[in-house]
């Protein structure tokens, strides 16, 4: 009976080791994709990751997967290409395939690519995304937001990050409320008035 158990344990063991011990959560994207079909694997993306394509928000992507401490010069593939199926992606839709060996963002041109890569950001856990199928494109082609700041200046950093938050929820219209009636907040060094007396 020890015997039996003692096999059961290594087992076990072995089992364990081959898992990527990531823990599968609740799929929590904002907004949430048309379709998507969720498998019983995940990928594990603490042996960091390796951009495969051609884009010119390669850079970004690499500074927001090295926020969430991902090494991007890893073994594990996100293959960026251009979809065929131009009707069912429109000019904002992109497809996202993950599985347990490599994760693939499809779109016709970048701003899909651009969002694909937003929902990628929103499934990581843990260094863990699970196994995906989502084909998504946008309900509303204006999706904005307004900062006021006419009676206080928040600063450069707060609205950067600002941009940065409404990237990630796939917002793509800024409006910046910068005056009421005479008051006026950003400095223009051609019109140095604006903000001596006009704020």
């Amino acid at each position: 009976m020890i015997r039996i158990l003692y096999v059961f344990t290594i087992i076990a063991l072995f089992a364990s080791c081959k898992s990527n011990n990531c823990i599968k959560n609740e799929i929590d994207i904002i907004p949430f994709p048309n379709s998507i079909t969720v498998g019983n694997g995940s990928l594990d993306l603490s042996k960091g990751i390796k951009l495969v394509g051609s884009t010119k928000y390669t850079s970004y992507f690499s500074s927001q997967l090295q926020n969430k401490e991902i090494n991007t010069n890893g073994s594990v593939k996100i293959i960026l290409r251009n979809a065929e199926d131009t009707n069912l992606l429109g000019e904002e839709g992109y497809h996202l395939q993950s599985n347990e060996n490599e994760i693939v963002i499809s779109a016709i041109n970048e701003t899909g690519l651009f969002y694909g890569f937003q929902t990628l950001l929103q499934l990581i856990t843990d260094k863990c995304i699970p196994e995906v199928d989502i084909t998504d494109k946008p309900a509303f082609q204006w999706r904005a937001y307004m900062l006021d700041e006419a009676r206080y200046f928040h600063g450069k950093n707060t609205v950067k990050k600002l941009l940065d938050e409404m990237a990630y929820l796939k917002m793509n219209v800024f409006h910046w409320h910068l005056t009421d009636d005479a008051g006026w907040r950003i400095e223009i060094k051609k019109y140095p008035l604006l903000t001596e007396i006009g704020s």
